[in-house]
């Protein structure tokens, strides 16, 4: 019986299971857009965000500076799912 090298098997399984990729981050914005109907907002430097679960537009608006937690999904165009998912929004106070 024939054996292959575990890194042979490591990448064959790292390509299989690697065609989505989720990484997670902080980024800190004015908002231009909040869009209810699509559960997503666009900073003003043109990332958009849409909402995780359990995540709320309420009290947010256009100017507000917020700090999005979030998770990026690539692998996956965003109608499947994809680009920036936000986990938590927080208001950044004026100061």
């Amino acid at each position: 019986m024939k054996t292959l090298p575990l890194s042979l098997i490591a990448g064959a399984f790292l390509l299989s299971a690697g065609a989505v990729s989720a990484l997670e981050g902080e980024a800190t914005g004015k908002i231009r857009t909040v869009n209810p109907q699509a559960g997503s907002i666009v900073t003003e430097s043109g990332h958009q965000f849409r909402l995780g679960e359990g995540v709320s537009l309420q009290g947010l608006k256009p100017g507000m500076t917020v700090k999005i937690h979030f998770k990026s999904q690539s692998g996956l165009d965003e109608d499947d799912g994809g680009g920036m998912i936000a986990t938590k929004i927080e208001v950044v106070p004026k100061g």
